[in-house]
């Protein structure tokens, strides 16, 4: 995930595994879904809190969470929910029109209306995902319940846990390597310093 900053990297990395441990997605899947977001120009800080909804509702309707990415970073980028994204959500079961209503404090049956005038901006659009998967949404917590209550998901967990280890592992001998060299480099300064100074 590009950062532009390695402290920062490192940590939307860490981040980003941790969710992935405590998901049915790998953290291959959840980077690629990263790189998406931060190119429909989400901020890094927002990235993993955006995954972690948007992964809520992928894992709650099965739909595959870069297509929701997709449509949600669209609405950004216009900065208003038009008819294309609105078919997009309510067509892989998410229940928009329900949350939106709440959110704006209409009848269900009005949204659309409001929809084709332009007046349900991103901020409703966030607000009604945030909802959805907040504690008492519909979709609250269903990433960690499906990773704790389903084979797949614990058997996902057992995998992404073994990674993470070997990823570790192997950054850990990469860093002792590098002392090691260094080590050596400092040896033969020296020593070539001694030879010729004396």
């Amino acid at each position: 995930v590009m950062t532009g900053s390695a402290e920062l990297g490192l940590k939307v990395l860490n981040d980003i595994t941790k969710l992935a441990i405590e998901s049915p997605f790998t953290s291959g899947e959840l980077i690629a879904a990263g790189k998406q977001v931060k190119a429909f120009g989400f901020d890094t800080q927002d990235m993993n809190p955006i995954l972690s909804r948007l992964g809520d509702v992928s894992v709650a309707t099965g739909t595959d969470i870069n297509r929701i990415i997709l449509a949600f970073g669209q609405v950004r980028t216009t900065g208003r929910l038009m008819g294309q994204e609105l078919r997009q959500f309510t067509n892989a079961g998410i229940p928009i029109l329900e949350y939106l209503a709440k959110v704006m404090g209409v009848a269900t049956s009005a949204v659309p209306q409001l929809v084709r005038q332009g007046r349900v901006g991103f901020a409703d659009v966030a607000e009604a995902f945030n909802r959805m998967t907040s504690d008492g949404g519909l979709f609250f917590g269903m990433m960690e319940r499906t990773n704790l209550e389903t084979v797949w998901g614990r058997w996902q967990n057992v995998l992404e846990s073994i990674q993470v280890l070997l990823r570790n592992l192997a950054l850990e001998g990469f860093k002792l390597f590098k002392v090691v060299c260094t080590k050596s480099k400092f040896k033969d300064h020296y020593k070539y310093c001694k030879r010729y100074g004396d």
